[in-house]
């Protein structure tokens, strides 16, 4: 009898201690939220999501919980998108998004970048509780490399380290040149000065223009890595609608196949005319939002 007590009690100890393992695997994902679902990662996420129509969906912890749960997506700050929130959705956005590592921001060109950093830059974004050391910056090369250089090292002056031009062949140019042309020397330069190159060549665009179009943006993310440079290839809705997570998949899957998977991944909406509903920056949970697209690729991209 004695004999047979202790084996029962050994078995219930074994079912007891398989049960405790089983809820720690299934709640491991979860171990590195606080109560208000913030996220506690290391390092810098490769991975960024945001824009404009909808960033301030991203003010609900549920609406990215998963992607920060996996500690490769971090946030993504259009200021086009930042400029009309009030200071309440700001603070919440930063809170959670507050373990992920730095938030990448995406900024304008000025010829004046002194006077736009300290009146605009800094208490719009850092005063405001924004931590960046990277900006991808559209319009980069509109006064030829002087300004670009220019532009570049002020920016690095209040704290971003990386700053990326943003650049794709989006107005023709793959009919007549090769991103190997002169006429690209700037961006090659701004590139080389802030230590990275964005490619903007949403999925619709990619394979409505065809062979050239792609050849020219993938020759930009090879030229990248051999000139040992951060890629930061923006995926946008453009036209997609419904088709975005599909369209999206199928370029990633062309880029992967190809070999010129870029460093970094950026999912934003920042066409401020489209309101298209489905493209929203939105929630993880709703299917062809950036941040469910987001979500549903995330293995396929890099980390």
């Amino acid at each position: 009898m004695f004999r047979y007590i202790l084996l029962s009690l050994r078995a219930d100890l074994m079912k007891t201690a398989t049960l405790l393992l089983t809820l720690t695997f299934a709640f491991l994902p979860l171990l590195s939220h606080d109560a208000f679902g913030q996220t506690s990662c290391p390092g810098t996420p490769r991975v960024t999501v945001g824009g404009v129509t909808g960033f301030s969906d991203l003010a609900d912890p549920i609406a990215s919980q998963q992607l920060r749960t996996s500690c490769n997506v971090g946030l993504y700050i259009h200021a086009e998108g930042w400029k009309p929130l009030d200071a309440g959705t700001r603070t919440r956005i930063l809170s959670n998004f507050k373990g992920s590592g730095p938030a990448v921001v995406e900024l304008g060109y000025v010829n004046s970048p002194s006077g736009y950093f300290k009146n605009f830059y800094k208490p719009t974004f850092t005063d405001q509780g924004v931590q960046s050391d990277t900006a991808l910056i559209n319009g980069l090369c509109h006064d030829g490399t002087p300004g670009a250089l220019a532009y570049t090292a002020v920016a690095k002056q209040y704290g971003l380290a990386t700053v990326a031009v943003v650049f794709a062949p989006n107005s023709g140019q793959f009919r007549t040149s090769h991103f190997s042309d002169p006429q690209w020397d700037c961006v090659r330069a701004a590139a080389r000065a802030g230590g990275a190159l964005a490619i903007d060549a949403p999925p619709h665009v990619f394979f409505a223009l065809k062979a050239p179009y792609q050849d020219f943006v993938m020759d930009e993310i090879r030229w990248a890595r051999e000139s040992g440079l951060k890629s930061f290839y923006i995926i946008s809705p453009n036209g997609s609608g419904t088709r975005f997570g599909e369209e999206a998949r199928q370029l990633l899957d062309v880029l992967n196949h190809s070999g010129v998977m870029p460093s970094n991944v950026v999912f934003e909406t920042y066409d401020i005319q489209r309101t298209d509903a489905a493209n929203k920056v939105g929630e993880e949970s709703q299917p062809d939002s950036v941040a469910g697209v987001a979500l549903r690729l995330l293995p396929r991209l890099p980390r």
